[in-house]
């Protein structure tokens, strides 16, 4: 039978095993067997759950907080990164002073300058201006004036970029 001298609170702030088997052989007066059957044991296995959950949690805000840092970096990279189009010509023009070839270039609009690129070549930057259209445009489209490139009309916006010096 167990007698208790002094309320036991299990939640006392004992580091090591040593000491909690001392408290309870002290205060509940216990055998080693008693001891091991009724505290130790579940003291241990529950001082090691909740370092487990302390350590768990902790390693889940890390990564949480990484996770979202590499998140954000991301994002900005991607805002950061000019959008780019893509254009068809038919047939050689002349758009500012790059002369163009026919084939497909993608067009990457950095403010006012355009600058086209041929795979990964860079051929040229055209100095632009932007008008807005009322209406949203469908298909990006060129519009050329006998052999010079006047605009370009960029789809899926209601954006028209009409060439410097081609008015």
């Amino acid at each position: 039978m167990v007698r208790l001298v002094r309320p036991f609170n299990p939640r006392s702030a004992f580091s090591t095993l040593s000491q909690t088997a001392v408290l309870l052989f002290g205060i509940l007066q216990l055998d080693w067997n008693q001891a091991k059957i009724l505290g130790l044991r579940a003291l241990f296995i529950r001082n090691y759950r909740r370092s487990y959950q302390q350590r768990r949690r902790r390693e889940l805000k890390q990564f949480s907080r990484t996770l979202t840092v590499g998140v954000m970096l991301l994002g900005l990279t991607l805002m950061a990164k000019s959008k780019q189009y893509e254009v068809v010509i038919t047939h050689p023009v002349q758009a500012g002073a790059v002369q163009l070839k026919e084939g497909t270039y993608q067009l990457e609009l950095e403010g006012t300058m355009a600058t086209l690129f041929q795979g990964k070549k860079e051929i040229g930057k055209i100095p632009v201006r932007s008008d807005e259209v009322p209406k949203k445009i469908e298909v990006t489209s060129v519009g050329v004036v006998g052999d010079k490139l006047t605009s370009i009309q960029l789809g899926g916006t209601k954006t028209r970029l009409v060439l410097s010096g081609a008015e």
